[in-house]
């Protein structure tokens, strides 16, 4: 990390003296602004939509289990209670793991759809930088410029360039 703010640091001051023009991209703006990245991020909120809704499934008879127990306790006896009660923990711990899937299953397919279309990103941020005439290129979050005399906002040009050289299917 020293040493990428240290090349920023060099790159910077350097670029007063020979016109050094640097750009920078919001990628999450881009992805969530593109026609295929909102498509995709509907997609992946619809499938998060419908694993919370089988988890709350699980989750509503996991509690009417518990009030039931709660209920019928007093006139259970050690036995009983006891097995209801591991009953309602293995209820509980299978929920976890089902949840945990889900989790891994979401962020699979968040991979998958979001592997290709970071890859075009990519190209069309390269090319849209050096149809810019833009000598290095930067994404805002991951390494912010604090300051530069001469920087270009490539975002919106990329957004455009991507969505017509990828139209949403």
């Amino acid at each position: 990390m020293k040493k990428i703010m240290l090349l920023v640091a060099v790159l910077c001051f350097t670029s007063a003296s020979y016109g050094f023009v640097v750009g920078k991209v919001d990628v999450k703006q881009i992805l969530e602004s593109v026609d295929e990245g909102a498509k995709a991020k509907t997609k992946l909120q619809d499938l998060l939509a419908k694993k919370q809704g089988e988890l709350k499934g699980e989750e509503e008879k996991i509690r009417k289990m518990q009030e039931e127990f709660q209920k019928q306790s007093l006139v259970m006896n050690d036995k009983a209670k006891a097995a209801k009660q591991q009953e309602i923990q293995g209820k509980v711990m299978a929920l976890q793991q089902q949840m945990e899937k889900s989790q891994q299953e979401l962020h699979e397919k968040e991979k998958e759809m979001m592997g290709p279309l970071l890859q075009k990103l990519n190209d069309v941020i390269v090319q849209t930088s050096k149809d810019a005439g833009v000598d290095i290129t930067f994404e805002v979050r991951s390494t912010p410029v604090v300051y530069s005399k001469q920087e270009k906002d490539l975002s919106p040009i990329v957004i455009k360039a991507y969505n017509s050289k990828y139209p949403a299917k």
